[in-house]
């Protein structure tokens, strides 16, 4: 039988009604800390997330010429070795047909993907699988039209579609026959600026296409044999910035056109500008050939250059594209690279690296950032970072503290001490390590510091902070600690527990150490970290949440107020409150504020702060909140810049969409994800066996920027009824589905929690072949004849019962009779029985006469042979003559009685009368057997050993081992077989 599967795409009611809540309330979060989206600004502050993809990572070509975004999200790229679409999860490619470079791509409003490449102007379209296939449109074009070599740009216009090759501009109008525009001499290039287009030519200058014909450019006459590669509108009123390959840029005002004297100039004739792009209406990205990407305002200042030392895997930019979210991709040389320019979080970066980041601070227009390599600064003037950060001298190393103490900054370091100067650091303590630095309020004149071993004391003179002395008398790493209201400190050892520590009034010791952990209220005496906010010391568990500690019971208890201003978070490791009352914290890796409210109430705040999530370094988490639209993160490689001002408030819908379904067992995809939204209710089902009902379901939900924070749930309704745990894994298995109505559903959830539209696919697996129309046909057919078999069973029983009770009687009467013969017979076996047993009886009576005879033979022969040999000794005892003779002759007797024939015949006959003619059979099976070893057979035959049978035989026993011997070889047998035992069951 076979399963067949229907496909309907759709989204449910319920998860837009819930997407539609999440994005209102996500809105709102955001709203607290943005301006209106008309002053959202690109950072020029570090540089933003670069994420990059290698052609190893894609396995297509190095170079990527186009890039365009579908409805859905999905990007696709016109790659060297065909059409590259990229899901956000997995990557695929479209060769064309003529095996082409594809060099130009468009999608427009209505989803359909139109490429170019060379010889060939075409578009992918979903067959009815949701497999893109490429149909070609160059039927539609005049046949002496037709060699027109690559295809470089494909552009919209009005209702027409404008492909431009070097030979000519190819109209494409509601899908019909194309109209070919040849060029003067060679058309390059070709662009779309704000909905006009433009064709540049060689030799004649720049055209714009009016729908019909081309029409020069007024006033662009010096562009003339100018390489022009990129035309962009310019503030929105139909001016035009027009981008040369090294002459720089030029703007286009009314019929005039004029050099743009701006900072960027002079860089973008050096590094050649490729490709641009518009950016938010308000910004420009320069894609150059020997330098990165610059973007720049609308005043042509640079508000970021990127390029390989930043990050990019190669400086030549083929194509720059903005997405639906306003981050740009790059469409390299050698590579593509994704960069979330539309991003509140840059970061900041030397060529060389800077290490793990731990504290950051600025003062006096520097900016300080603390690393495990040392303490590096650069410029800070109004909000601007100019130059690269260069390393302090002599602060190689770690660097752990950072802080501004009565207008002098400190610097706690691996190897001790540190005041910074501007950009000078002057070592004013070696002993190593140092944690913290804290004015007690008591003694305001006073500054102790946390080291590696203890706590140490500075003292304020002449403007200054000098060194006074070692601590003693506690000497715990002093990393994390926090000044009560009564002077003393707490202090928490991550493997140790939680210390309160007092020092005396003239600062020279410690006066008393209290020492807490399980025992004393708090869930462990691992990982737990002080924290002082509003005013409260608390105590954060990395399991249990937050506690406080209450001094009438000297015990810690869990805190009520922070656990439900934290709730649902519980293991906190970072905690710190900024200047205006916001509470920063880190969980699980990931950053989040709580932002105060003008009725002191607050918003927590996660999604601005997405990208740093899995970047912090554990233990040693840094924030510091210089200002509201300049926050700092010491992340593992380095820092991180937050400003709210650069978000642009793009809310692109969160959709998940299933990509693939595959029938395993048949190694073949029967489903591409990819759908014509006026063809779906065309789809036709998939028939399969019912048997190996086995399938694999792909999706993912478009996110490029941090796709590693995405987690998918699932439900196959109909086999089972509740979501799957989330998980990060983008495809699912199902085996051995029993046959039914089956809905295949999954959503996707980011790291806010915020969950996703969800996708589905309904499918039916059919009833096997058993449960089939012609199955329950058969059953009928079955059931009705064997109804009549019972029927017919049921009349033959009564009949055969009749006959059974006529038989009956008549076997009754023969049992009778046969129970008088069996007895009969029973009577006359038992008498042959008795009979059969009385001659057993005689046989084993005669069988031992026969052994008594062969014995009383053996004796007398035995007593005449010893007689025999006293008779031989007393001859050779004596010498007289006549004795002698007599003494032979008397062994002559005995010889001859001992072989007399006349015994053994005797015996012979006695012998076969009770074994049956035991020697005549045997003579007659072997008859090679000599008399002497027929007799030599009898004698085994009755069980007598060799050493009897010799005087029976009148031979020696070797004279007997050599007969037996004889023996064996005539009957056959080999040395493992017993002769005795042959002989007596013969």
């Amino acid at each position: 039988m076979k399963i067949t599967i229907n496909f309907r795409l759709y989204r449910i009611k319920t998860d837009q009604v819930k997407k539609f809540v999440s994005q209102v309330v996500s809105m709102i979060f955001l709203s607290a800390m943005t301006e209106v989206a008309a002053l959202a600004e690109i950072k020029d502050i570090g540089t933003p997330f670069i994420r990059n993809f290698s052609k190893h990572e894609y396995h297509a070509g190095t170079q990527n010429w186009a890039i365009a975004q579908d409805q859905k999200g999905f990007m696709y790229f016109a790659n060297n070795e065909g059409l590259l679409v990229f899901d956000g999860v997995q990557w695929e490619l479209y060769r064309m047909p003529n095996l082409s470079m594809v060099r130009s791509i468009y999608i427009d409003d209505k989803g359909e993907i139109y490429i170019g490449a060379y010889n060939e102007i075409g578009k992918m379209v979903p067959d009815e699988n949701g497999k893109l296939v490429y149909h070609s449109l160059k039927d539609k074009i005049p046949p002496e039209f037709r060699n027109f070599d690559d295809v470089w740009n494909i552009l919209p216009y009005k209702d027409m579609i404008v492909c431009q090759s070097y030979n000519a501009a190819y109209v494409l109008k509601e899908g019909k026959e194309f109209t070919v525009i040849p060029s003067p001499v060679r058309f390059p290039n070709a662009f779309n600026a704000g909905g006009r287009i433009f064709f540049y030519d060689t030799r004649e200058g720049i055209f714009e296409f009016n729908g019909t014909a081309m029409v020069p450019l007024k006033g662009c006459e010096k562009l003339k044999g100018v390489e022009i590669n990129s035309i962009m509108p310019y503030n929105g009123q139909g001016d035009l910035i027009i981008c040369t390959l090294d002459k720089g840029l030029f703007l286009y005002h009314g019929n005039e056109l004029r050099e743009w004297n701006v900072p960027v100039n002079d860089l973008v004739k050096s590094s050649q500008i490729f490709c641009a792009s518009t950016l938010q209406d308000k910004y420009y990205a320069l894609g150059t050939i020997q330098d990165g990407v610059i973007m720049i305002d609308g005043d042509g200042n640079i508000i970021q250059h990127i390029n390989q030392k930043k990050g990019l895997q190669n400086n030549t930019i083929l194509k720059v594209f903005p997405d639906r979210t306003g981050n740009l991709w790059l469409g390299l040389d050698n590579g593509i690279d994704y960069v979330t320019v539309n991003s509140p979080i840059t970061f900041l970066q030397r060529p060389d690296g800077f290490g793990a980041g731990y504290t950051e601070l600025i003062y006096k227009n520097k900016l300080y950032l603390g690393t495990n390599q040392g303490l590096f600064v650069q410029d800070w003037i109004d909000g601007k970072t100019n130059n690269i950060p260069k390393m302090i001298p002599g602060t190689y190393g770690q660097v752990w503290y950072l802080g501004v103490h009565n207008g002098v900054v400190l610097c706690g370091h691996n190897k001790g001490t540190f005041i910074i100067d501007g950009e000078k650091a002057i070592h004013i303590n070696d002993i190593p390590g140092g944690w913290k630095y804290h004015i007690m309020k008591k003694y305001p004149g006073y500054l102790i510091g946390g080291t590696f071993g203890g706590l140490i004391l500075f003292k304020w003179e002449n403007g200054t902070w000098k060194f006074v002395r070692r601590i003693p008398g506690f000497n715990e790493s002093f990393r994390v600690f926090e000044e009560d209201e009564n002077g003393e400190l707490w202090m928490s050892h991550i493997f140790k527990g939680v210390y309160r520590v007092k020092i005396n009034n003239s600062l020279d010791s410690v006066e008393e150490v209290h020492y807490y952990t399980e025992k004393d209220g708090l869930p462990s005496k691992y990982n737990i970290n002080v924290f002082k906010v509003k005013g409260k010391i608390i105590f954060a568990s990395d399991t249990s949440g937050i506690f406080e500690f209450e001094s009438q019971n000297n015990r810690f208890k869990s805190s009520a107020y922070f656990n439900q201003l934290f709730n649902p978070i519980k293991n906190l490791s970072f905690i710190q409150e900024d200047g205006r009352g916001n509470i920063w914290y880190v969980s699980n890796n990931k950053v989040g504020v709580l932002r105060i409210q003008e009725d002191f109430s607050f918003q927590h705040v996660t999604s601005p702060f997405t990208l740093l999530t899995g970047k912090f370094l554990n233990g040693f988490e840094s924030v510091y909140p210089y200002s509201e639209d300049h926050l700092f993160f010491g992340i593992e490689n380095g820092f991180a810049h937050y400003s709210p001002q650069a978000y642009f408030m793009s809310f692109p819908e969160f959709s998940t969409y299933i990509t693939r379904a595959d029938a395993i067992y048949l190694n073949r995809t029967f489903y591409f994800g990819n759908t014509n939204p006026g063809a779906r209710s065309r789809q036709p089902g998939y028939s399969f066996p019912f048997k190996n009902n086995s399938f694999r379901f792909s999706f993912s939900a478009p996110v490029y920027d941090n796709p590693g924070n995405i987690e998918y749930s699932y439900k196959l309704s109909g086999y089972s009824f509740t979501w799957s745990a989330w998980s990060a894994s983008f495809s699912e298995d199902f085996s051995n589905l029993p046959d039914g109505k089956f809905t295949f559903m999954v959503k996707a959830r980011n790291q806010l929690g915020i969950e996703s539209l969800s996708d589905s696919i309904e499918f039916t697996v059919m009833s096997p072949w058993y449960k089939s129309l012609i199955a329950y046909i058969a059953y009928f057919v079955i059931f009705i004849f064997l109804a009549f078999l019972l029927i017919w069973t049921v009349n033959k029983r009564i009949e055969i019962s009749n006959r059974k009770v006529k038989l009956k009687e008549l076997r009754e009467y023969r049992e009778k009779e046969r129970e008088y013969i069996r007895q009969a017979l029973q009577s006359e076996k038992e008498l042959i029985s008795m009979k059969n047993e009385k001659l057993r009886a005689g046989m084993i009576q005669q069988d031992k006469e026969l052994a008594n005879q062969a014995m009383n033979l053996v004796r007398k022969n035995e007593f005449l042979l010893k007689i025999k040999e006293e008779l031989m000794g007393i001859k050779k005892a004596s010498y007289e003559e006549p004795v002698n003779e007599k003494i032979l002759s008397l062994i002559s007797k005995i010889n001859k009685e001992v072989g007399h024939n006349k015994q053994r015949e005797v015996f012979e006959k006695v012998f076969d009368e009770v074994h049956e003619n035991f020697l005549n059979k045997l003579k007659s099976k072997y008859p090679s057997l000599t008399p002497t070893e027929l007799r030599l057979c009898a004698f085994l035959k009755m069980n007598i050993s060799t050493k009897e049978i010799a005087p029976l035989m009148n031979i020696s026993v070797r004279g007997v081992e050599i007969c037996r011997y004889r023996v064996r070889k005539k009957l056959g047998i080999g040395r493992d077989v017993n002769l005795t035992s042959l002989l007596i069951n013969l």
